[in-house]
């Protein structure tokens, strides 16, 4: 047992528990009660630092997925006195909001043009996330480091380029322009040759087939046309039937994905340019787009909507409602899990595709028309009406530290961030739907103590209510 007053020495073990037990012991029994003298504040500020030391460098990088809770006797959390609950409280939202708040800022920001900003309509990762390139509305489209934004490469066309997409090895990037032409560049020495003229006004979406050998083009005349880089034939062209806005292979270079101003997403089998489906969003389709298995589309609407398709049946997954303004772009990250959508109210939102909820929102500040991730769904990019490019950084840093399960998320910390400022203004949180369920996945110390010091209620409360 340790007296109150005595040094706390920090020892191997499974998260030093015997020594936080002693230490809330020796406090009840001192003179000082229940009151937390700055010397036995301290000492709990230390076991702390221990046990986050020991929760995420000891059980987080071994594998062991257990939170916390279940590494505490049962009746631990419970037990301690309220002052020391407090203590852990104030460190458990003060992270939560710190985390909230830096991802409401920028990795980096772009601007593209200071001088004449011109709207972007067009960005994309190259495959190792360390390059963007942009298509803006004049006849550049620039590559830019993604570290630091700085400019490696600007390439100037006849037209305005509208859309333009990286090959799998980032040696290549294609573009589609105004008036028709369709334009292979070589980074290493910035230089383009032609592949081919789509027989139309405007190119509106150009996309590598994944062993970049293959080249689709969607355009105004309503067509998708399959183009051989090598030798710049056509191979073959399917009709749409509408001013095509979006075209995608899936991974194996097996089917083709367009959306178009008919509302419509149609799949397509690459190989032999039969129709498979016919997806109905319902209303003008800014771009459709296949997650990394082929099994899924997912298109982004003028209705304010994201739509995620099953294309073995061509079944409605999910309807994610992004707003009331059009959502110009919306992709998958690479393993599928998550899908993040732009649209001209400003904001870039991420959903979970497992049950469609909303997971975080990124305020770009202009309306947003293309987004993208890079490959291991890190980094979101966006591209937007006042010339800028942002990279934001959406990962899971340790920030959460010893309080949290490995599978802590991001709308666990928005709710803790939404109680915390609700109490700012002297109200309470009541907790419902889709809130609720994230609440109730937390663990119960967590929930416990988030109702005891953020005054979050639930429904049936009649309390004032935020």
């Amino acid at each position: 047992m340790v007296a109150a007053g005595t040094s706390i020495a920090m020892q191997e073990g499974p998260l030093q528990v015997e020594a936080l037990a002693e230490a809330l012991e020796a406090l009840e029994k001192s003179p000082q009660g229940k009151k937390l003298s700055k010397d036995v504040e301290k000492k709990i500020q230390d076991i702390v630092a221990y046990i986050n030391e020991a929760y995420v460098d000891k059980f987080l990088k071994s594998g062991q997925e257990k939170p916390l809770e279940t590494l505490l006797p049962s009746k631990t959390w419970g037990s301690l006195p309220k002052d020391i609950q407090l203590v852990i409280a104030n460190q458990l939202i003060k992270d939560a909001v710190d985390y909230i708040n830096r991802l409401m800022i920028p990795h980096t920001t772009i601007k593209a043009d200071p001088v004449d900003p011109s709207k972007i309509l067009f960005v994309e990762f190259n495959h190792d996330g360390s390059r963007v390139v942009s298509a803006a509305a004049g006849e550049k489209s620039i590559i830019w480091n993604t570290d630091d934004g700085q400019l490696i490469h600007a390439f100037s066309a006849y037209s305005q380029i509208i859309s333009v997409g990286f090959n799998h090895d980032g040696s290549r990037i294609v573009s589609g322009s105004g008036d028709g032409m369709i334009l292979l560049w070589k980074i290493d020495i910035g230089k383009y040759r032609f592949i081919a003229y789509h027989d139309s006004n405007t190119v509106f979406s150009v996309a590598f087939g994944p062993d970049g050998s293959r080249v689709a083009s969607g355009a105004d005349d309503g067509t998708i046309k399959i183009w051989n880089v090598d030798n710049n034939q056509l191979i073959h062209t399917f009709p749409h039937g509408s001013q095509v806005n979006s075209v995608d292979f899936n991974h194996d270079g097996s089917k083709v994905a367009s959306g178009g101003s008919d509302g419509m997403v149609k799949i397509w089998n690459a190989d032999n340019g039969e129709w498979i489906h016919t997806l109905q969003h319902g209303n003008f389709v800014h771009s459709a787009v296949f997650n990394h298995d082929g099994s899924k589309v997912v298109s982004a609407s003028f209705d304010g909507t994201v739509k995620m398709w099953s294309t073995d049946d061509g079944r409605l997954i999910h309807t994610f409602p992004h707003g009331s303004l059009p959502v110009n772009s919306a992709v998958f990250n690479h393993d599928g899990s998550m899908v993040v959508s732009g649209a001209g109210d400003g904001m870039i939102k991420l959903w979970d595709v497992d049950n469609g909820h909303l997971i975080h929102t990124f305020p770009h500040g202009s309306p947003v028309n293309s987004v993208d991730f890079n490959h291991d769904g890190s980094m979101v990019v966006s591209g937007a009406d006042d010339g800028t490019i942002k990279i934001w950084d959406q990962r899971k840093e340790k920030v959460f530290k010893w309080f949290t399960s490995v599978d802590f998320h991001l709308d666990q910390a928005v709710i803790i961030k939404r109680a915390y400022e609700a109490k700012l203004r002297g109200k309470k949180l009541a907790l419902k739907g889709d809130g609720l369920v994230t609440f109730n996945k937390m663990p119960n110390y967590v929930k416990s103590l988030l109702i005891d010091y953020l005054d979050i209620i639930f429904p049936e409360s009649k309390s004032k209510s935020d």
